[in-house]
């Protein structure tokens, strides 16, 4: 019979934390995303091309993957004002996701990629999967503006036709579900620059941390419905919601590549590995670390230390 006497104690223990075996990851979650699209080429033998045609290369001759990328094939048609509508969207692209990622407010659509991962009786298993991703804009129309030149370098809108053969138009795009807060290290460094700091962490948490990862490729964007707003304005002068965008990504294949790392730490068992002896434990555990990277500075210590 379950022991309803302890239900009060153990809810207290959920909200202040404990350091027990199963308890100590016991705190309240918030996941977010994190969109990585793929500028670097590599050569995937299991499909005879690179990865991102469409995103990778800088339109150098010289480059050893040059004739592969989409600006390439573009230029050497001698479509300028395609050619440098691609240049454009690939650098704002890449702006926007790395320097700007809280752009991308939400995802819809990771539920067919966790589906499908697993699904025996579909042979095509990225089939229906579709990522929506919903955006805020700005007052220089950013994401309309990205929708803009991707169309105009990918369709011939007069003589309605494609000018980027659709496997010029694929890329490939690494998504991540993780933890929202920074989460503090049992391995961080505490000692060296800043940048020295930061850099442990990262690589501490790349190699031990808990996230959903789907590896996505032959990817498309889809801007057809990317006008600010779905068109619909008003004259009014008191507005509630600031003006959002949105688009989407269809997904040719994919690979689920999750890591559940963070349980084993959090375990007398992961403890044994992470720590040489009992006598080091307190100590490793007093250099908790702020600072792991995360996708947004909401809360610092989600782990209190002990």
């Amino acid at each position: 019979m379950h022991n309803f006497q302890n239900t009060l104690s153990n809810i207290s223990q959920f909200r202040y934390g404990d350091s027990s075996e199963f308890h100590a990851s016991e705190d309240p979650t918030y996941l977010t995303f994190s969109l990585e699209f793929i500028f670097d080429p590599i050569f995937l033998d299991s499909i005879g091309m690179y990865n991102s045609p469409l995103l990778m290369g800088n339109g150098d001759s010289n480059a050893e993957y040059a004739d592969a990328s989409a600006e390439m094939f573009l230029k050497a048609r001698n479509l300028q004002p395609q050619y440098q509508r691609l240049k454009q969207f690939k650098q704002l692209l890449y702006n926007v996701s790395t320097k700007m990622p809280w752009y991308f407010q939400t995802i819809r659509g990771l539920e067919k990629l966790w589906e499908n991962a697993s699904k025996m009786s579909e042979g095509q298993k990225a089939r229906e999967a579709v990522l929506v991703i919903t955006t805020l804009e700005s007052i220089d129309l950013k994401i309309a503006y990205l929708a803009e030149l991707y169309r105009k370098a990918v369709y011939d809108g007069v003589y309605m036709r494609e000018i980027l053969p659709d496997n010029m138009r694929w890329f490939q795009l690494d998504l991540y579900v993780a933890e929202f807060r920074h989460i503090a290290s049992f391995e961080g460094r505490s000692y060296g620059t800043p940048a020295e700091i930061m850099q442990a962490n990262q690589d501490y948490f790349a190699n031990n941390a808990t996230f959903l990862k789907f590896e996505c490729y032959q990817c498309e964007f889809d801007f057809s419905t990317s006008i600010p707003e779905s068109g619909e304005y008003s004259v009014a002068t008191g507005f509630d919601e600031p003006v959002g965008n949105t688009f989407n990504i269809n997904i040719g294949w994919f690979f689920d590549k999750h890591q559940f790392s963070f349980y084993d730490i959090m375990t007398d068992e992961g403890f044994a590995q992470h720590v040489k002896n009992t006598a080091s434990f307190k100590r490793e555990q007093r250099k908790m670390l702020n600072g792991i990277t995360g996708n947004s500075m909401v809360l610092n210590n989600a782990i209190t230390n002990r």
